[in-house]
């Protein structure tokens, strides 16, 4: 069956992961014989109908990612990578400006540093973008949740069945998230992912079933998690 949408993905990649600590970012740290980064491009590379892929990293990194995708055989003319912002949602907006996005009726945005996401996930997140016009995966949270003040002191217990811990790829229509983005550009708003954006902007986001392995590596102990996890995989 031909497929009736295309997807654009846009991997906003210039944070420096100061809580990981070391001298090398976080996205070129070595994951089971790979840069972390380049894991994760090549599990986006290989989801279905992609036509396009934008990484935006910081200026002074565009030659050395070009050089480590061209070194582990990730060279793909789909791929672009750009100057990103200050901050993640102005890397986002900048990616979603690429021309080789112009075609893509559904747009992926996905962390650098998730390199476990499986293909199966983004064919999913995209099929539900293309279908409700945005979606996240997400999954449930197994611990007690409490409210605390500001000396530290417990408020409540908050009750977790509504609660939810957001992973990516997030998907939505193309004209979707570019009018979301524009939107946040113009009122200056911020956010830590582009649903809390989608949010702001009383759009509906769609939950679907997000994957336990899909960890965001953004401490030591993360990447130490990962590499099992990389390697139970393997066995």
């Amino acid at each position: 069956m031909s497929a009736t949408y295309s997807v654009g993905i846009v991997i906003p990649a210039g944070g420096r992961g100061t809580r990981f600590g070391g001298d090398v970012p976080k996205q070129y740290v070595d994951l089971g014989g790979l840069p972390i980064i380049v894991r994760t491009v090549r599990t986006a590379l290989a989801a279905e109908h992609v036509r396009a892929l934008i990484i935006a990293v910081r200026r002074e990194e565009i030659g050395h990612l070009r050089s480590l995708l061209e070194a582990h055989g990730c060279a793909d003319e789909r791929i672009d990578i750009i100057e990103g912002g200050a901050e993640r949602h102005q890397s986002v907006a900048k990616g979603l400006s690429h021309p080789l996005l112009e075609g893509a009726n559904v747009i992926l945005v996905h962390d650098a540093v998730r390199p476990l996401a499986s293909i199966a996930l983004f064919n999913a997140v995209a099929m539900a973008a293309h279908t409700h016009g945005a979606a996240i995966p997400a999954i449930p949270i197994a611990d007690t949740l409490k409210r605390v003040d500001d000396r530290n002191v417990i408020i409540e217990t908050v009750d977790r069945a509504s609660i939810r811990r957001a992973q990516t790829p997030q998907g939505f229509s193309g004209e979707l998230i570019r009018s979301i983005y524009a939107e946040a550009m113009d009122r200056a708003l911020a956010a830590t992912d582009c649903a809390s954006l989608a949010e702001q902007a009383d759009v509906p986001v769609l939950i679907i079933p997000g994957e336990e392995r899909n960890i965001k590596i953004t401490t030591a102990f993360d990447l130490a998690l990962a590499s099992l996890l990389l390697n139970e995989s393997r066995l």
